[in-house]
């Protein structure tokens, strides 16, 4: 992303490093702004969250300065292990979520570069259709030696953890000091003639003092099993128990099982464990019971919790009895909660007047409640006049409403020229409207061309229209060619068509011939069917069954959405099913899912003698 910011014209971009800054940026003076973009990127933004750093601060700072902020994660989990750590709501930063790329769109972007799409892409990074990740596989395997493999190893291992200089490069002097665990011994000139072999095969780029990788090669290519351990291990020699490393990794943890193993490494290496590496590991929990284990530990080793261990936890609780259960746990402790608490607890209630007395009882404590606050409670009230009054509430106490605000207003109210005249006010405010302000508008308009009208004012203010925005349109117009060509539209500008896309077209089909067109596109997605996807399927079961085509929907059901086929085969006459199953592929029907499936459909029936055969058969 780093490297796509930088080739911006017209466009002023500072990119300050974690491992650098103190919460102060160095702005270039203002006769030299004359360029109209000014962004700083703040990239792995989870690596600014540390003890010691004060981000928040930061941000006032570079929007003082009247300059634009783009943050980058990883991963989604990456972002709400942020926000559930230090609070970050949306009047700070707005989460937007890059889409993984559609097949269909990426032989679209391959075609106009005039390149074959490769035999593999990263669905989460297009840059990998202009990646030949075949041929680099080949240069690994048979034009890297063992030596060059353990220099690219070892920048992987470095690259792993964010040991890098101020402009984001792994310097050869750490390197060399990782490889030096190893037994190569290397003189300088050996070091520059390998290293000159790594550069001239395009698994980085750099010098003779610094590299920069390419992060798809030594995500897939280069050693993609590598261990947790082996990586601690290695790390913690050259860097010792930086925290700074240390709270990297947790953070990396692509799940939650990864998470607690780097905390079952770190206890194999010695390391001491505090109060932060569990808070990270808790974050990356799926549910309150596994934090809760964690809590548990980290009591048992003498770790004592802190208010954003509980908060953390409350966050993670879809029950608001046992949040609650935990703020009074805290409370006992001596922990305080915080503003961040109270929000989270009023967020799980579902009751708007038990979340006003959640309100009143932390300004009693002396916590001042902030947007997220109120904003949450605007949420939770059915009454549009009583948001009103709410938003009229928190102005007055000098909290600000923001883009989520607004649009929660927005969607409380049920008429279109209200909602307008919201979103003028926001403007006035210097609030811009995000897409969730604009498929709002949109979904409250009837007018198919007042809907467009709104669309092509999003694109105007450079804001990107999501499926939302074109499932709303195709559902508003009634025409079904136009429909179509929303869709084609969506497909072009990288929009992924999701369920809501799918029945909507097949509900406005005007034949059997475009019945039968989505219903096999749709099966050939990986998109999980619901209750409107089942019954346009059993509508169209009779065009299938007159076209002589009913062995094909099978097929394609069994497929790609076998949830759906068994789901419908009740409907079938037992033999016509059987028949089909006889002559369907083994290797497809043997699979896990789908002989269970098919063995409790013959029990269903009441045919124990089918379902044996059809054991014999796989």
């Amino acid at each position: 992303m780093v490297e796509c910011i930088r080739q911006l014209k017209n466009t002023f971009v500072l990119i300050p490093y974690p491992s650098d800054y103190n919460t102060e940026i160095i702005f270039p003076r203002q006769h030299l702004l004359r360029r109209k973009n000014r962004i700083v990127v703040f990239n792995d933004l989870q690596k600014f969250f540390e003890p010691g750093k004060d981000i928040l601060k930061l941000i006032d700072k570079i929007k003082e300065q009247d300059w634009h902020i783009l943050a980058n994660c990883r991963t989604v989990e990456e972002w709400e292990t942020v926000k559930r750590l230090w609070g970050i709501s949306s009047n700070i930063l707005e989460p937007i979520e890059i889409p993984e790329v559609d097949e269909n769109f990426a032989l679209q972007v391959a075609a106009l570069n005039g390149i074959p799409l490769p035999s593999y892409f990263d669905r989460k990074n297009i840059g990998t259709i202009f990646v030949n990740l075949d041929e680099m596989r080949l240069r690994y395997n048979s034009k890297i030696s063992n030596t060059q493999k353990q220099i690219l190893i070892a920048i992987k291992k470095l690259l792993f953890v964010g040991v890098n200089n101020s402009k984001g490069e792994i310097l050869l002097s750490s390197i060399k000091e990782l490889t030096g665990l190893l037994p190569l011994q290397l003189t300088d000139p050996e070091w520059l003639d390998n290293l000159t072999g790594i550069i001239e095969k395009g698994f980085v780029s750099g010098s003779h003092l610094a590299v920069v990788p390419e992060q798809v090669y030594f995500d897939l290519i280069i050693e993609p099993q590598l261990s947790i351990g082996d990586i601690i291990n290695d790390i913690i020699k050259i860097s010792g128990e930086n925290n700074r490393v240390l709270n990297k990794l947790i953070y990396s943890a692509e799940t939650s099982e990864k998470a607690i193993d780097i905390i079952r490494e770190f206890q194999k290496a010695s390391i001491k464990l505090d109060v932060y590496h569990y808070n990270i590991a808790i974050a990356k929990q799926k549910s309150e019971r596994e934090g809760k284990r964690l809590l548990d530990e980290m009591i048992k080793k003498g770790i004592p919790p802190d208010v954003v261990t509980y908060t953390t936890l409350i966050h993670l609780c879809k029950d608001y009895n046992l949040a609650v259960a935990l703020k009074t746990e805290m409370i006992k402790k001596e922990i305080a909660p915080n503003v961040i608490t109270y929000s989270t607890l009023i967020n799980l209630c579902k009751d708007y007047n038990l979340a006003v007395s959640l309100k009143n009882e932390m300004i009693k404590k002396g916590i001042a409640p902030n947007v997220v606050t109120y904003t949450t409670l605007i949420h939770l009230c059915k009454d549009y006049n009583l948001a009103v009054a709410l938003k009229t509430e928190m102005i007055k106490k000098g909290i600000m409403p923001d883009v989520v605000t607004y649009t929660t207003l927005i969607h409380l109210c049920k008429d279109y020229n209200l909602a307008v005249a919201l979103k003028t006010e926001m403007i006035k405010k210097e609030i811009t409207p995000d897409v969730v302000t604009y498929n709002t508008l949109i979904h409250l308009c009837k007018d198919y061309n007042l809907a467009v009208a709104l669309k092509t004012e999003m694109i105007k203010k450079g804001i990107t229209p999501d499926v939302v925005t074109y499932n709303t349109l195709i559902h508003l117009c009634k025409d079904y060619n136009l429909a179509v060509a929303l869709k084609t539209e969506m497909i072009k500008k990288g929009i992924t068509p999701d369920v809501v896309t799918y029945n909507t077209l097949l509900e406005k089909a005007e034949n059997e011939g475009d019945t039968i067109k989505w219903i096999i596109e749709f099966c050939s997605t990986d998109l999980i069917p619901n209750a409107r996807t089942a019954a346009s399927l059993e509508k169209a079961i009779p065009l299938f069954v007159a076209s002589s085509r009913l062995n094909e929907m099978f097929d394609m059901l069994l497929r790609f959405n076998p949830i759906l086929f068994f789901s419908l085969i009740s409907n079938f006459d037992i033999d016509i099913v059987s028949k089909f199953i006889l002559e369907f592929p083994t290797e497809i029907k043997s699979t896990d899912f789908n002989k269970l499936g098919f063995v409790n459909y013959y029990l269903h029936q009441k045919r124990t003698d089918l379902a044996k055969n059809f054991l014999d058969i796989c």
